[in-house]
């Protein structure tokens, strides 16, 4: 696999109920990381001087994302899904080791731009990216097979239930009204994703998705003309300022 990594094709669950929808929620979810790991090698080299540190901001916020939802995998959702599939959520623990490390050496690269350590350089950008976006991409593919429907029918309803609200209890201490919530809602095209009765994407009240596009947006809102959609879902590129 190479850059630009191909998208998770759209799945589409039997039912509204959280089981169900998993695989589907995790695989928009994926596809977002995947947007934003294809529009940060693509913009460096786009990357103007006074850009720059936008661009950083735009980065972060796509590594604090992917950290994000791999830590709170292992911490809630694995822990429950290892009770039945043991194998496979080992399996997926030791894939996120394979690309975490790599993740981690950009972020230290992005902090030091960030505070005027280190001189931006798109080939350092890419070459970084380079060394772990494969795996990232292969993990993030594979893991739905972990997630489908058929699989998740094996769990009690209610505990499975529990794991959820437990699971989004601990999402809703995270933060990211303006940082991680503004790049979720310009990485996905919302009039492709797939309509299912009691289903939506992102999984947010109305409310807060109205919030992110009209307020939250604005706060950083330099770093959003790096996302392939603009806050109302349509297509842009990025022009220099």
């Amino acid at each position: 696999m190479s850059f630009p990594f191909q998208p998770i094709d759209p799945l589409i669950p039997p039912s509204s109920y959280e089981g169900d929808t998993l695989a589907t929620d995790m695989a928009s979810l994926h596809n977002v990381i995947i947007a934003g790991l294809n529009s940060i090698h693509e913009q460096a080299s786009k990357v103007v001087p006074s850009d720059v540190q936008p661009f950083m901001g735009y980065t972060a916020s796509w590594i604090t994302l992917v950290q994000s939802h791999h830590h709170t995998e292992e911490t809630y959702l694995f822990p429950f899904l290892s009770k039945l599939y043991d194998d496979e959520i080992t399996k997926n623990i030791e894939e996120h080791e394979r690309f975490l490390r790599g993740l981690e050496s950009l972020n230290d690269y992005v902090k030091q731009v960030r505070g005027g350590d280190k001189s931006f350089n798109p080939d350092e950008v890419q070459n970084l990216l380079d060394t772990f976006a494969g795996t990232l991409v292969h993990h993030l593919k594979e893991e739905i097979s972990t997630l489908v429907p058929e699989k998740m029918a094996k769990f009690d309803r209610a505990e499975f239930k529990q794991c959820m609200e437990v699971m989004v209890a601990h999402i809703k201490t995270q933060g990211g009204l303006t940082t991680i919530f503004p790049f979720v809602v310009t990485h996905y095209d919302p009039i492709s994703t797939i309509s299912i009765p009691g289903w939506s994407w992102p999984p947010l009240p109305s409310l807060l998705i109205f919030l992110t596009r009209n307020v939250f947006f604005w706060v950083n809102s330099s770093w959003w003309k790096f996302s392939p959609y603009d806050r109302h879902g349509q297509p842009q590129t990025y022009s220099p300022s």
